[in-house]
């Protein structure tokens, strides 16, 4: 009996020592996220400032030699590999659709396809999309058909009025 108890004190112990393990290496990793998201936002900057400087576009290869798969919009490269949004907010968005209604319900008022596609890609989603553009296109026509988005003008929506009050009535009557 007595060597029982032991034996399952120990492994009491070791499981714990486990699960303080597991929440350390969780830790480290949460910490590399932000460290990335920080490390890409800067080298966002200085590629644009360098752009910007030189009128010349920075070399691809120097960009893959650092193993970065980037994505050109209006606003110039944007590294893609990362998912900043949920490094930071812990949002856990996995497509594209869920990503592009992140983005809608932060805006006020209406945004272009091309602006809605380039908050996407800032953020780091539609990395592992054939044509991500499409794919939000796609989204906010879903949307559209679903009732989430209001399409205001040839490729421009917004969050449908309707959702938004019943959103924000949610919000403070402490709902969500």
């Amino acid at each position: 009996m007595e060597q029982d108890s032991s034996r399952e004190a120990a492994k009491n112990t070791f499981i714990q020592e486990l699960y303080e393990r597991i929440e350390s290496y969780i830790a480290i990793i949460e910490k590399a996220r932000n460290d990335l998201v920080h490390f890409s936002e800067l080298l966002r900057s200085c590629i644009r400032l360098y752009e910007e400087e030189s009128g010349q576009k920075l070399p691809e290869e120097m960009l893959q030699r650092a193993g970065i798969t980037v994505g050109m919009t209006r606003t110039g490269i944007i590294p893609l590999q990362i998912r900043p949004m949920a490094a930071v907010t812990g949002s856990h968005v996995y497509s594209i659709p869920e990503a592009v209604f992140e983005v809608m319900k932060t805006v006020d008022g209406a945004l272009s396809l091309n602006d809605i596609f380039e908050r996407v890609l800032s953020r780091g989603y539609g990395s592992g999309v054939k044509n991500p553009k499409e794919q939000v296109r796609i989204a906010l026509i879903r949307g559209v058909k679903r009732g989430l988005y209001e399409r205001v003008a040839p490729n421009t929506f917004r969050v449908n009025p309707s959702i938004r009050s019943k959103r924000y009535q949610e919000v403070s009557a402490g709902i969500v």
